[in-house]
């Protein structure tokens, strides 16, 4: 069997930001799209506690949420339909029958709304954006994991 790619957007906010989560400290914070999808990033550096990992652990909760939905929704359509088709096949015959029971729920996928009540700060090492609450007087950068003290383009 082929392997499905299942494709869905995640939101970015009328700056072109989308927030991510740092998967050891738990805090947000927010690049832009365009950064985060850069191919050239092999890693990410959680701009709060410096700690680094692959761009995919930066997923925000409600990301992982939406996508397991969506996997959930996927899944369950390809079983009623099976379900559906066995119950056709085996219709009239006299030797077996199959008789489909409830049909698997399908989920609205949760819907994420992306806030914008970060502050935005330029990166002097490398010129990009991050949006992030400043918890000390330090950022790291999440590009090459430096350790700035952003400026504040309020």
């Amino acid at each position: 069997m082929a392997d499905e790619i299942i494709n869905f957007t995640i939101p970015l906010d009328d700056d072109g930001f989308v927030t991510l989560q740092c998967p050891f400290c738990r805090q947000k914070f927010k690049a832009t799209g365009s950064d985060v999808n850069d191919e050239n990033n092999f890693e990410l550096f959680c701009p709060y506690c410096g700690l680094v990992t692959e761009p995919n652990e930066f997923f925000t909760d409600e990301v992982k949420e939406k996508a397991l939905r969506i996997a959930e929704n996927y899944f369950s359509d390809k079983l009623n339909g099976f379900a559906s088709d066995l119950e056709r096949s085996f219709r009239g015959g006299s030797f077996l029958e199959f008789q489909k029971g409830k049909d698997f729920e399908i989920n609205n996928p949760k819907i994420i709304i992306e806030s914008d009540d970060m502050n935005t700060y330029t990166l002097p090492c490398c010129g990009r954006k991050i949006k992030a609450q400043l918890i000390d007087d330090e950022l790291y950068c999440p590009f090459c994991g430096g350790d700035v003290h952003g400026d504040n383009n309020r």
